[in-house]
């Protein structure tokens, strides 16, 4: 089982209402790929707006009629065209037709992906309903006015509101999935809600996070319906991530230079890049390209897999800034503890952390006592015990900076002040 499944729902909904970029389609890739149809200016704005949204200086309704703005003159039938070659994430056409076959209705409901789309989404995925956006157009083109419900701010909870009465139906019976913050006020209407690999924000609004493969949602909205899971060895991870303990031993009692190091692992992580950018592309880089199949999760089986990137930054930066053994327990904690803390808690974990639900108690305190033990090698027993701690809090507090960086850092940070 590739993804984390978290709570339990007893009796299936009478409607299931799913975001749509992350959760149908990849996340970002509707912007990006109709982007190609503007100049250099327009996506340079486009870009702008987006940054200051996710950094919360611009409201999505401002944010999305300044978007809409830049694709002024842009001809319909371009945009829709552009559309139609943005793939699905797996497992979408099986979800829909298994809802469908156990009687549930399904709703599309976006505050980016305009109206005209969706209503051809749902209609390839026999979607019931779906709520976007409006564009204008003009004589074939667009006049870059884009209006509707979903673009106000807690739009989505407006639009949800509206289709709820529309059919007589109590939130309670209504279940939501979603992947990002934009949700959170459709969330709390009192649905019952499923966070798709959600973001930090999203999280601790969410009955049950799954992050994995889209079918694994099934069994959570059909207690009838049993998931085929599809989803790929996390083995590979699972040693990259831990083996690369081996990283501080080799520099600590070999003798191997720090620098050296971490030149060796700018060049893999260079291969790395270039193997993606195939793999994307559908293409194959060899030995890369095997590895990044094997080891990826969830959404970076249709998307970049960055995680690797921001772990081989985390290692390199560590051993670059701090001194030899505050960097190689910050490397320690990073790989060995936040490594073991993912096996127990998959494998074991039954009691989930309320905050942040992927996470288990199991697993943080199996990953706290591994670091702890691994840690007084490079330091004193009650320092490396504060280490572990400080690592096992920033791996399982919510954040918006990857863990793969924050862990190493801070550990590192925490090793120098108290040695």
């Amino acid at each position: 089982m590739v993804g984390r499944v978290c709570s339990s729902m007893s009796e299936k909904p009478l409607l299931v209402v799913f975001d749509v970029e992350g959760i149908i389609i990849p996340g970002q890739r509707y912007f990006l790929e109709t982007m190609k149809l503007l100049d250099f200016r327009r996506r340079v704005n486009i870009l702008y707006c987006g940054l200051m949204y996710t950094l919360g200086l611009m409201s999505l309704r401002t944010a999305l009629i300044h978007i809409y703005h830049q694709f002024k003159g842009v001809y319909l039938a371009e945009f829709i065209e552009t559309f139609e070659r943005i793939p699905l994430i797996p497992g979408a056409v099986e979800v829909m037709d298994r809802l469908r076959g156990s009687g549930i209705r399904t709703a599309f409901i976006s505050s980016s992906v305009a109206d005209i789309f969706l209503e051809r989404l749902a209609c390839r995925l026999k979607v019931d309903h779906s709520v976007g956006p409006t564009l204008e157009a003009l004589e074939g083109k667009l006049t870059g006015k884009a209006s509707g419900d979903v673009i106000q701010d807690e739009g989505k909870a407006l639009a949800l509101c509206k289709l709820l009465q529309k059919l007589k139906i109590m939130p309670r019976d209504c279940t939501a999935v979603a992947d990002d913050w934009n949700n959170v006020s459709m969330f709390n209407l009192g649905v019952r809600s499923i966070g798709f690999n959600p973001d930090f924000i999203l999280t601790p609004h969410c009955h049950s996070v799954i992050r994995g493969n889209l079918i694994e949602i099934l069994p959570f909205l059909d207690p009838g319906i049993q998931a085929k899971r599809r989803g790929r060895s996390i083995g590979t991870r699972e040693i990259i991530h831990t083996g690369s303990f081996l990283i501080p031993l080799l520099c600590r009692f070999l003798t191997v230079d720090r620098l050296l190091v971490s030149l060796m692992i700018i060049s893999i992580s260079t291969g790395y890049l270039a193997s993606e950018a195939a793999r994307i592309r559908g293409r194959s880089l060899p030995l890369f390209t095997t590895i990044t199949r094997n080891a990826a999760v969830a959404q970076e089986q249709w998307d970049y897999a960055i995680a690797p990137l921001l772990f081989a930054i985390g290692i390199v930066s560590t051993l670059l800034i701090f001194p030899p053994n505050a960097a190689y327990v910050g490397v320690t904690v990073a790989t060995l503890g936040d490594g073991t803390a993912k096996v127990v808690g998959k494998r074991w974990g039954r009691k989930t952390i309320p905050f942040n639900k992927p996470k288990t108690f199991e697993g943080t305190l199996a990953g706290f006592a591994v670091s702890a033990l691994a840690g007084c090698i490079y330091t004193s027993p009650s320092v490396a015990v504060f280490a572990a701690a400080v690592g096992m809090a920033v791996e399982v507090l919510p954040s918006p900076v990857n863990d793969n960086l924050s862990v190493p850092f801070v550990v590192a940070f925490a090793t120098s002040i108290t040695s």
